[in-house]
C-alpha cells in the first residue's frame, strides 16, 4: 500500500512545486503526526496530517506512511511553506512541509493509525500512533461520501499523472452539518422565585468559520430584561463528545419573572455566516435553541413584612443622609436615600418619607446607576427630598425601614436608616457665639414660569413671506429639478437602450474614432498600428449602415453580406480592396512610407462620405 501511496503523492508533490529530496539532511529535523478528530462517524472523513519541519528537502519518498487500520485512503494532497532569518551576516531557512492523508472507515469500532516513518540521510524518525473511535452514522442527509480511488489493473498507457486525474477532489466542499456548529441557551439559577434574577447565557459552538448576523430573542412578556455587556467575550475552547468546538457568549441577558407559576420562553434564533473554505463563499444558516419552560415559586408567605414590595428581591443595602444639620428656618435641606445591592434596581421601591407636621415635603426625585457588565444586575437608587422646616428648636427626621427578600438565605430582609436630628434657628445667624448657620437658597420654581411682560407692541415687521420676490421661483425650484433629473433619465435609458438603431449609431462613432486615430498615427509614421486602426474604423463604418455585423467575418464573408445588404457592388468592391490593402500594409515593410499612408487615408475618407449620402439599395452616385 505504501508504494501505491507514494505512486499517487510524486505526481502531486510536483504540481504544487515540490521535488524530490537528494542528499541528506542538515540540521535539526522534527516529525509529528496530528489528526483533526479522534471520533468519527461511519459516514464521515478524518484528516491524517504528517508534518516535517527542518532546512533539508523533503518529498514523500521519504515518507513510509502509517498502517491505517480500517479507516482506507480516500484522498491525499500536500503543502509546503519556507521561512527565511538572517543572522551574522549568515541566512538561514526552515521548510515545513505537510502530507494530509483523507481517511474514510470503513466499519464501527476501536482503530489505531499506526506510526510513520521519516526516512532522511541515513536516519529515521516515528511519529506516534493515533487511536480512533468509529461510531455509527448520525443519520442525518450528508453530502455524498467521498469515493476510494479506483482500483485497476496496471495498464502500458498508465503514467505518473493517471492516479492524479482519477482521484477524487483534494479540498472538496464540506457540508455543514448541526454537529458542526449550533446554539446553547443556559439559564442559572434552576430554581428561581418571583423577582429573582435568571441570567440567560447565549453561547455559539462551533467547528467551522462562523460570524454572526443576527440575534433574536422570543417574546418576555413575563419577565423585566436588563440587557448585559458581552462585548469583553473571549473564545474559548471546549471538548463535546470527544470533538473541540470554539465556543463564546454572543449574547446574555438578566431576566426577573414578573409573576410565580409555570413560564413559557421560547427558542433564540441566531443567523450566523458560515464557511470551511476560502476558495468557497459563505452560507447563512439558521440556529435555534430548545424552548424552555420555567417553573417559578412564589414569595414565602411566611414571615412577610407587612411594608414588603414584591420587585424588592435581591441583596441590598441602604444610607441617609441630609446636606446640613443646622439650618435656618424656612430654609430646604435635602434628605438624599441610597439603596445599593444586586437585582431588579430599576424596580425596587425605597421607602417614602412619612407625613411630618413640622416640615413642609416637596415630590422626590431619583437616580437610577447600573453597571452593564458581569451576569448579576448591580448598581444603585438614589432619593432626593426636599424638606423645608416651618418651626425652629430641635427637630428629628424619623427611621426609614425598607423590607426585601434574600434568595440566597431564603428569608425576608429589613433595613432601618437612623433617625436625623436638625437644629433649626430662627434667625440667619447662631446664638451663643456659634457658627452661622447653613442657608441654601433653592428656587422651588425656577424654570417653571416665564416672565411677566407689562408692555407689549404687536405689529407686522416687514413684508409676508409669500409677497416677496424669490418666494415663487423657490417654490418652483424643487419640482423643475426634479423634472429634469426624470427628462435626462429618460433619454439616457433611450439612449443605452439595445437597439439596432442605437447599435448602428455607436459604431459609426467608434469608426470615426478609429479614423481620427489612423490620421494621427501616419502622421507619426506608425505604419502598423496605422493599417490597423484604418482597417478597424473601415468595418465599423459600414457596419453602421448595415444591420448585421461585419466585425469578425472572412473579407469575402463580410463582402457578400454588405451585398445581400443592398449596397452598390462598385462600393463593396472598393471598400474589399481598401481592407485589403490594410492587411497588406500591416505586415509588409515596404509600405510604411508616409505617401502611400496618406493616400489609404485619403482613399478611407473618399469612402465614408460616399456612404454617408448612400442608403443601401441606391446607386452610388459619383
Amino acid at each position: 500500500m505504501s508504494g501505491r501511496l507514494e505512486h499517487l503523492l510524486l505526481p502531486l508533490l510536483l504540481l504544487v512545486g515540490g521535488t524530490p529530496a537528494s542528499g541528506s539532511a542538515s540540521g535539526q529535523i522534527r516529525f509529528s503526526a496530528a489528526v483533526d478528530r479522534t471520533e468519527v462517524a461511519l459516514d464521515e472523513t478524518v484528516t491524517l496530517t504528517l508534518t516535517v519541519t527542518g532546512d533539508a528537502q523533503i518529498s514523500a519518498s521519504n515518507i513510509v506512511p502509517p498502517g491505517t487500520g480500517t479507516l482506507e485512503i480516500v484522498g491525499t494532497s500536500t503543502s509546503e511553506s519556507t521561512s527565511f532569518s538572517f543572522s551574522g551576516g549568515t541566512q538561514q531557512f526552515t521548510r515545513m512541509v505537510n502530507f494530509h492523508y483523507v481517511l474514510k472507515p470503513t466499519r464501527t469500532g476501536k482503530t489505531r493509525i499506526g506510526a510513520a516513518v521519516l526516512k532522511l540521510g541515513g536516519k529515521s524518525w516515528r511519529s506516534r500512533p493515533i487511536d480512533i473511535l468509529v461510531v455509527k452514522s448520525s443519520g442525518r442527509r450528508r453530502g455524498a461520501p467521498q469515493s476510494p480511488l479506483q482500483r485497476r489493473f496496471p495498464s502500458w498507457l498508465d503514467d505518473d499523472w493517471n492516479d492524479l486525474f482519477h482521484s477524487p477532489d483534494m479540498f472538496p466542499r464540506r457540508r455543514i452539518g448541526p454537529d458542526d456548529i449550533f446554539v446553547r441557551l443556559t439559564l442559572k439559577p434552576d430554581l428561581a422565585v418571583e423577582g429573582q434574577q435568571l441570567t440567560a447565557t447565549l453561547r455559539i459552538y462551533s467547528r467551522v468559520g462562523a460570524r454572526v448576523v443576527s440575534i433574536r430573542w422570543p417574546g418576555l412578556n413575563d419577565f423585566f430584561v436588563v440587557d448585559r455587556d458581552v462585548s469583553k467575550a473571549v473564545t474559548e475552547q471546549q471538548q463535546i463528545n470527544g470533538r473541540l468546538y470554539h465556543t463564546k457568549v454572543i449574547d446574555r441577558r438578566a431576566l426577573f419573572p414578573l409573576r410565580s407559576g409555570e413560564l413559557e420562553m421560547g427558542a433564540v434564533e441566531v443567523d450566523v455566516d458560515t464557511s470551511t473554505s476560502p476558495f468557497y463563499p459563505a452560507q447563512t444558516m439558521h440556529l435555534r435553541t430548545r424552548p424552555r419552560r420555567l417553573t417559578i415559586m412564589p414569595l414565602p408567605g411566611q414571615d412577610r413584612p407587612r411594608d414588603f414590595h414584591p420587585a424588592n428581591v435581591g441583596q441590598f443595602s441602604m444610607a441617609a443622609a441630609v446636606d446640613a444639620t443646622r439650618v435656618a428656618l424656612n430654609q430646604p435641606i435635602t434628605f438624599t436615600l441610597t439603596i445599593r445591592g444586586t437585582g431588579a434596581i430599576q424596580r425596587i421601591r425605597p421607602p417614602a418619607m412619612p407625613r411630618l407636621g413640622k416640615f413642609r415635603i416637596f415630590d422626590s426625585t431619583s437616580k437610577v446607576e447600573v453597571s452593564k457588565r458581569g451576569a448579576l444586575v448591580r448598581g444603585s437608587k438614589q432619593v432626593e427630598t426636599i424638606l423645608v422646616p416651618l418651626t425652629s428648636g430641635q427637630l428629628t427626621l424619623p427611621a426609614l425601614t425598607f423590607s426585601y427578600y434574600d434568595p440566597s438565605r431564603g428569608s425576608y430582609r429589613t433595613l432601618s436608616t437612623e433617625p436625623i436630628t436638625l437644629q433649626v434657628a430662627a434667625s440667619q445667624e447662631g446664638t451663643d457665639g456659634g457658627s452661622p448657620l447653613v442657608s441654601h437658597e433653592v428656587n422651588l420654581v425656577a424654570g417653571s414660569f416665564k416672565p411677566i411682560r407689562f408692555e407689549s407692541e404687536l405689529s407686522v415687521r416687514g413684508m409676508a413671506l409669500v409677497d416677496r420676490p424669490f418666494f415663487w421661483p423657490l417654490v418652483a425650484l424643487p419640482p423643475g429639478l426634479y423634472l429634469l433629473v426624470v427628462l435626462g433619465l429618460a433619454l439616457r435609458a433611450r439612449g443605452q437602450a439595445d437597439t439596432t438603431r442605437n447599435r448602428m449609431r455607436q459604431a459609426w462613432l467608434l469608426s470615426r474614432r478609429h479614423l481620427r486615430k489612423a490620421a494621427r498615427l501616419a502622421a507619426a509614421g506608425q505604419a502598423a498600428d496605422f493599417y490597423a486602426e484604418l482597417k478597424a474604423a473601415l468595418v465599423r463604418g459600414f457596419e453602421a449602415r448595415c444591420s448585421q455585423p461585419l466585425h469578425g467575418l472572412p473579407l469575402n464573408e463580410a463582402a457578400r453580406q454588405l451585398e445581400e445588404e443592398g449596397f452598390a457592388e462598385q462600393l463593396v468592391e472598393a471598400w474589399r480592396t481598401e481592407v485589403e490593402n490594410c492587411d497588406f500594409g500591416r505586415f509588409s515593410p515596404a509600405s510604411s512610407r508616409g505617401e502611400q499612408m496618406q493616400q489609404s487615408l485619403a482613399r478611407a475618407r473618399k469612402l465614408f462620405k460616399t456612404i454617408e449620402r448612400t442608403r443601401p439599395g441606391t446607386e452610388v452616385r459619383p
